[in-house]
């Protein structure tokens, strides 16, 4: 047992991983919403991944008045930027709890029971993980937010009922899964952590290897995490400044966790996957960008059943 576990308590540790790199504008407001959850007892660990704005002094600042809060709280500052899979797995290799997530500094936990909500599913349906849901919300800046989706949307839900064998399959050319999760600490290093290979996509190749294992996806209803939209965020600054690195992992993940498999694959598995990573190619050839979407859009019309599956997703 570690120095930090809960034994005079009755709920366990909860190791909460705040990643952050240039989020100086956002992280307090993340850092809040962890500080005024119901559940205890909370570890918590900020991994800043070499951020060249204020970030770093304005958590020294915030944990020097907050720490007693928290069994434990700890700054890990990167002497060079390692990506979210990395990043994450400083984080991990740090927790002592033992559930665990992660979250973005620009984001944050949906309300005061998210964390006591996340332990109480996982504990009840025996779980070892589940995948979060999460309310994306519209940052217009000067505290001007406007409340988005539910993602997934309720009609992906029944998704999360599938065998792990049909929801690696359904997996294949888009991640319906969030990235958000509670998962058991001691589990996730048995697999690994996460594979550093990605810099992003990192949740669809641990949800590829999870279900190809053998291990169903579950997924809590009530939301979880407020998922903020802005400019800077890495999807949308991905296409809106053209940088192809996102979809570069995405081929990454389909040449290392579904080509090598295809023993697991139909026929007509095998062309969706053929004809998405063709989509992707075409898409990073025209630039990454709106208009390279719909210069290499044509490609997916070579697979029907692809499109039928993105209307429903």
């Amino acid at each position: 047992m570690n120095e930090y576990s809960s034994s005079s308590s009755s709920n366990s540790l909860y190791t909460l991983v705040v990643t952050c790199y240039n989020q100086e504008g956002f992280i307090i407001e993340c850092l809040e919403s962890i500080k005024e959850q119901e559940y205890e007892p909370v570890e918590l660990i900020i991994c800043d991944d070499r951020s060249s704005d204020n970030s770093v002094e304005a958590i020294q600042k915030w944990l020097e008045e907050n720490e007693q809060r928290f069994v434990r709280s700890k700054l890990i500052v990167n002497e060079v930027n390692l990506g979210i899979a990395g990043n994450h797995n400083v984080g991990l290799a740090k927790a002592n709890g033992k559930f665990i997530s992660f979250i973005h500094g620009d984001d944050k936990l949906y309300d005061k029971s998210a964390l006591t909500n996340a332990v109480d599913f996982i504990q009840a349906e025996r779980l070892k993980f589940c995948s979060l849901r999460i309310r994306a919300f519209l940052d217009r800046g000067n505290g001007d937010y406007e409340l988005q989706e539910l993602l997934p949307s309720d009609k992906v839900i029944p998704l999360f009922k599938m065998t792990p064998k049909k929801q690696y399959k359904s997996l294949l050319t888009s991640c319906w899964v969030p990235g958000v999760l509670i998962i058991e600490t001691e589990f996730l290093r048995t697999i690994g952590g996460f594979d550093e290979e990605f810099r992003s996509a990192e949740d669809w190749s641990l949800w590829l290897l999870l279900t190809r294992k053998g291990h169903q996806i579950r997924i809590l209803e009530e939301p979880f995490l407020l998922y903020r939209r802005h400019p800077n965020s890495i999807t949308i600054s991905s296409i809106n400044k053209g940088i192809s690195d996102f979809s570069k992992n995405k081929l990454k993940a389909i040449e290392k966790y579904i080509f090598p498999y295809s023993e697991f694959l139909s026929i007509y598995d095998r062309w969706s996957v053929f004809v998405y990573y063709r989509y992707l190619q075409s898409f990073i050839k025209h630039g990454c960008t709106r208009e390279a979407s719909k210069k290499a859009r044509w490609i997916k019309l070579l697979d029907p059943i692809s499109l039928f599956k993105s209307r429903f997703l």
